[in-house]
């Protein structure tokens, strides 16, 4: 019986001891600092780089995400910013381009303007030379009608009054 009593002592002396060493419980609360953890982006996780109750400051890398789909976004994004520069590039000559064309149009448009105000000044001037003519025409015909009374008395001979008729027809000419 002692001798079961020692090798039952032998067996059980080392889960005692634990036992009194160690404090344990089903239902322990731990006052501690928690803090959740919200991500700034969603996305996959491929590697998580923290454990439960592991010390960490502000800054330290906690988990690492797939870098895939944002790898694609990014580049969506590119080549959104490359078409958008295409196109302001195009703007740009279409610009250029109507710049120039409104300058030829303002070019013709001065030398439009220029060419009326010539047809103007040669519109005048023929109306000037018209009505020179007409007073040279008045004055022929006066001429004409003084050397028909004069002929009459004999004044002037034929020769005379038949150059002052022709002088009349040639001047309702350049009238006419």
């Amino acid at each position: 019986a002692v001798l079961g009593l020692v090798a039952a002592g032998y067996a059980l002396y080392p889960r005692v001891r634990l036992m009194l060493n160690t404090v344990s419980t089903d239902d322990a609360y731990v006052n501690g600092h928690a803090t959740f953890v919200a991500p700034r982006v969603s996305g996959q996780v491929v590697r998580v780089l923290v454990d439960d109750n592991y010390r960490v400051k502000k800054g330290d890398l906690l988990v690492q995400l797939d870098r895939e789909p944002f790898q694609v976004q990014l580049a969506i994004k590119q080549a959104a910013v490359v078409a958008a520069e295409a196109d302001l590039a195009a703007a740009q000559a279409q610009v250029r381009g109507l710049l120039a064309l409104a300058r030829a149009n303002r070019f013709r448009l001065e030398h439009a303007i220029e060419d009326v105000n010539t047809q103007i000044a040669n519109l005048r001037a023929n109306v000037a030379t018209l009505e020179s003519r007409k007073a040279t025409l008045e004055l022929a015909r006066n001429n004409l009608r003084r050397g028909e009374e004069l002929a009459a008395a004999g004044a002037i001979s034929k020769e005379e009054l038949d150059e002052r008729r022709q002088t009349v027809r040639v001047d309702e000419a350049a009238v006419t």
